[in-house]
């Protein structure tokens, strides 16, 4: 795939568009994971907010997660779309599984427990993501805020040095 430069290209990755076509490609059973932009408390209902509504318009599931990245200096948040419902819960026994079947060695930072735990978001975190009503489209693009600019406007609002 292409790199992206402008914010309009970007923008065509988070559309429903995209993610049809995305659909269409995966075997049954499938998966779609995509990285929807900062997930802190400032910054989720930007981006993560609509492009999680959008998977949900496209997938019989979708669900929305979030991990620090302390590179960004913030909470990093994604949406997995589920082709099959049936995929979008499976225990800690059963990811902890998976790993030992499929990874050799062990990884650093995935195990049954942090799977469970990436998908705990807040109570109003969940509440402004199932009162989301935009769908992202080719008419209707996510408005990316490049990361930096987000975390000066942050640390402005609350008035902290650099």
């Amino acid at each position: 795939m292409k790199e992206y430069s402008s914010h309009a290209e970007k923008a065509r990755l988070k559309a429903v568009e995209f993610y049809e076509m995305c659909k269409e490609k995966l075997n049954p059973g499938g998966i779609l994971v995509t990285q929807a932009s900062g997930a802190g408390v400032k910054m989720y209902k930007a981006v993560l907010s609509p492009v999680l509504n959008t998977l949900k318009q496209v997938f019989p599931a979708a669900r929305a997660y979030k991990e620090a990245v302390y590179s960004f200096a913030d909470e990093w948040g994604f949406v997995i779309g589920h082709s099959d419902p049936s995929t979008a819960s499976i225990t800690p026994e059963e990811v902890d599984r998976r790993i030992a079947e499929r990874i050799t060695g062990s990884l650093q930072f995935l195990d049954g427990e942090s799977y469970t735990g990436i998908f705990c978001l807040s109570k109003q975190m969940r509440s402004d993501l199932s009162a989301e009503t935009r769908i992202l489209s080719k008419d209707n693009p996510a408005v990316f805020l490049s990361h930096m600019e987000g975390v000066s406007q942050y640390t402005k609002e609350l008035k902290l040095t650099t």
